[in-house]
Order: structure tokens, then sequence, then C-alpha cells
């Protein structure tokens, strides 16, 4: 027992003297890296000229107001300095689209307000178009919109970073890095992402939350859905129905279910979903009625397609309905009608 005990602190004793001595001189000789090394990249400051181009463009840019045509100088002048000029003004148009959009939000919403209950089966260009500030709002924000795109571009195809900092030259950089950064499989890779969201996707879901006729997750057909079912209810004096994202959430669940486990019925084989009921207290909402379809339409061809059912109809024109969600994935349908007891879950 005593020859195995010293054993044991023998080991610790070695362990202690290799942590202590051998790793710190590893370190401080360059023989191992340190953590900061590893973790960040070797910057250098940018050049005097460079740092003239930069703070040219911003003088530019804030000078130039509103006007669009002042604003595509400076964008022009950063794209032809390069990313070390157009970085900075990403962040700068960034912040401005935050801005604009949040007031274009608060507009939006009075302007649909104003419209009372007909906002259910008005379209987001019937609304915009009504009203001239909107329409030069909007394109206030697709403008920022697009010149936030070009900058960017700039910035990811060149290097330096969004620091303010260049990279280190190129002499000092990894020639074996060198020669994999520009290798086909990188650029097959590249090719293959999807492209990044514009700052201008983020302005029409603002305007159909605002009617009433969509919700945050929501595709264009998938409101459009809603948009025409809600007019052919109008049409007979019904009250209208407003999008609700939990039965969204439900719908589309359903109809990526049925096209995972290949089947197309209102009963699902799936534990804990069988029915729509089922399906509505997972996302903590109450379904009361239920169409499905497979078909590649259009948000208005789905509602006609529907309405040339007698049990289909029946729902899109049931008088107790409130709420409804639509969920769309590959083609397969699942629309969703909840009623006024709903919302006091």
């Amino acid at each position: 027992m005593d020859n195995y005990m010293r054993f044991v602190r023998d080991r610790y004793v070695w362990c202690a003297i290799f942590l202590g001595l051998v790793v710190p001189w590893a370190l401080s000789s360059g023989v191992a890296p340190t953590l900061a090394d590893s973790a960040k990249p070797k910057k250098v400051e940018l050049t005097p000229e460079q740092k003239a181009e930069v703070r040219a463009v911003r003088q530019v840019f804030n000078s130039a107001g509103k006007n669009p045509e002042k604003q595509e100088k400076a964008i022009e002048m950063a794209v032809a300095a390069g990313p070390h000029a157009a970085a900075p003004l990403v962040r700068v148009v960034e912040a401005r689209f935050k801005g604009a959009l949040k007031k274009y939000k608060k507009s939006v919403g009075k302007a649909a307000k104003k419209l009372g209950n007909d906002r259910l089966i008005t379209s987001a260009d019937e609304l915009v178009g009504r009203d001239k500030k909107l329409i030069k709002s909007r394109d206030q924000l697709e403008k920022m919109s697009a010149m936030h795109a070009r900058l960017v571009e700039v910035v990811e195809r060149g290097a330096p970073a969004l620091t303010g900092e260049a990279d280190a030259p190129a002499e000092t950089a990894d020639p074996a890095a060198a020669t994999t950064a520009g290798s086909p499989t990188e650029a097959k890779e590249k090719a293959t992402e999807e492209p990044k969201p514009a700052l201008f996707d983020q302005v029409p879901m603002i305007e159909y939350v605002a009617l009433g006729i969509g919700a945050p997750g929501m595709s264009q057909r998938e409101i459009d859905c809603v948009l025409w079912t809600n007019r052919t209810r109008a049409k007979h004096g019904l009250r209208l129905l407003w999008a609700d994202p939990k039965l969204s959430n439900s719908a589309r669940m359903h109809s990526k279910d049925m096209v995972e486990h290949d089947f197309r019925a209102h009963e699902s084989p799936l534990p804990g979903k069988k029915t729509f009921r089922d399906r509505g207290k997972i996302h903590d909402t109450r379904a009361d009625g239920e169409n499905i379809a497979e078909a590649p339409f259009t948000g208005e061809k789905i509602v006609e397609y529907w309405l040339d059912s007698p049990p289909h109809k029946a729902n899109i024109m049931h008088p107790k309905f409130r709420r409804i969600g639509v969920g769309l994935h590959n083609d397969v349908w699942t629309q969703v009608f909840g009623g006024i007891d709903s919302f006091e879950q």
C-alpha cells in the first residue's frame, strides 16, 4: 500500500513540474501558440491613405442627408476605395435603416387603423398606394437596403473586416492557408451558400401584421390565402378573420408532417398530433376547424379550390370563426380556424 501511495505521489509531482516549467517555457518561446494568438488574427492599423479615404467617405455621406444623389456618390466612393471604406458605412446605413423602419412601422399602423375592419381585405400594396408619405418612406427604405447590399458585397469580397483595421501583410500570412483559401472546394461551398436576406425583406411583414392578414414566419402565399379567405367572407357579410401566428405554426407543422411522413389526412398518425385540436394545444391555442390540400396554387387559387368543395367551403364560411392560420410545406396546404374563445387561453 505504501509503495502504491508513493507511486501516485510521484506522478502528481512530475505533473506539477511539467505544468509549472515546461508549458510556460513552450508558450514564451513560441513553441506553442497562446490562446490569444489562436483566437485573434493579426491586425495592423490602416495606412494614412486608407484612413483619409474613410474620413472622406464619411464626410460625404453625413453631409448628404436625405439627398439620394449625394448618398449614391458616397457609396460609389466607398466601393471604389474598397472594404476599409465600405465597412464603417455598413454600420451607418444599418443604423439609419433601423430608425427609418421604426418610423415606417408607426405610420403603417396608423394608416391600417384608419381602415377599420377593411384592413383585413386590403393588400399591402393597396395600403401603401393610398398614402403618398408611405410610398416615399417605402422607396427610401428600398434604396437604403440596396446601398447596404452593395457595401456588404464589397466588404465580403475583400478583407479587412469591420474593425477599421487591415489584415496583416500577405508575406506574414501562413503559406498553407494561402494555398487552400482559393481552392475549388471552398469556392463551391461559397457558391452554394444561401444569399443573406436584404434589409428591405423586413418591410412587407410589418405591413401584413399591421393589416392583420399576416404573422411573422408566414410566406407570401400563406398571407395571400388569408387575404382571399377574408375577401370571400366579406362578400357574404361575414366577420373577417385575423391571422393568428399560433394557428399558423400549428398548420405549418401539420403540412410538414404530412410531407415527411407520407400521409394526407386530417388525422395524424404521429403521437400527440392526432387531431387539429391536439395540434392546436401543442402551440398553446385552440383549433376549431381545418382544411387541407396538395396543389401548387397561389393563395387565391387554393381558396377557389376549397370553395368548390362543400365541407371545405363550410369551414371558410363558418360564422363563428374569428381567427385563421395557414401553413404551407412543399405545396401541401393546411388552413386552420379558431373561434373567439381561443383568445382567452
